[in-house]
Formats: structure tokens, C-alpha cells, sequence
């Protein structure tokens, strides 16, 4: 079972508060960014709760900190839990190119038919 709890207040987000603050990122072994949202979800497992960190893929969905000192301890408790790429601390005016990959429309073939 999971549950939910915001660390903070609602998520204030780079696309609505001056790009002065610091967000939480990692990148997968993929390329892909990801970003920390403020929310952490704890994970019943067999050796005991585990605190792992919800995440969005644009800087938009990050949770703004307004200190370094503070963003980086978040990421720092985050990395404790050991699950894929570390988190970093980085200024919200950090630019991210995303890369987008082709989204696959519904009822459209990604592939042709097979031959008849």
C-alpha cells in the first residue's frame, strides 16, 4: 500500500514564480529528465517503508525551493532510498532540452498491416 503526503505547501512551479529558487532533477540513464513534484509517496516493501519521490517530466512540474541549502537536502534524503539516477539541486533558470520521443496517436498503426 501507498500513501501520499506533500513535503511542502502546493507546488509552486517555475512557469508561475520568477525563476529565482532551485528545483530538483535527475537524469535516466535514457536521457530523459525527470523532476521532483514536492510529493513523497511511501512504499510498504519487505524490509520496510520505503520514501520515494514523485516526479513529472518538465521543469514546470517541479516544486520550487527558495534555498539551495534546502533543495539539497531534500535531494540528498531522496538519493538515501538508492532508486535509479541521483537527484541534484539546480537553479529553476537551468535551460533543459527535453527530448521528445513520437507519441503514437490512438487507432492510428505505428507499423503497416501485416501482408495478406
Amino acid at each position: 500500500m501507498a500513501t501520499s503526503c506533500h513535503l511542502s505547501p502546493p507546488a509552486q512551479t517555475p512557469a508561475h514564480t520568477p525563476a529565482s529558487g532551485y528545483i530538483l532533477a535527475k537524469t535516466a540513464k535514457s536521457g530523459i529528465f525527470y523532476f521532483f513534484t514536492g510529493v513523497f509517496t511511501t512504499v510498504n516493501t519487505e524490509t520496510g517503508d520505503l520514501l520515494v519521490g514523485e516526479t513529472g517530466l518538465f521543469p514546470g512540474d517541479a516544486f520550487l525551493y527558495e534555498s539551495r541549502l534546502t533543495a539539497q537536502r531534500i535531494a540528498n534524503q531522496l538519493n538515501r532510498a538508492g532508486i535509479g539516477s541521483h537527484w541534484h539541486a539546480v537553479p529553476a533558470s537551468t535551460p533543459f532540452e527535453i527530448p521528445f520521443a513520437p507519441i503514437a496517436h490512438p487507432g492510428v498503426r505505428e507499423t503497416a498491416p501485416p501482408a495478406a
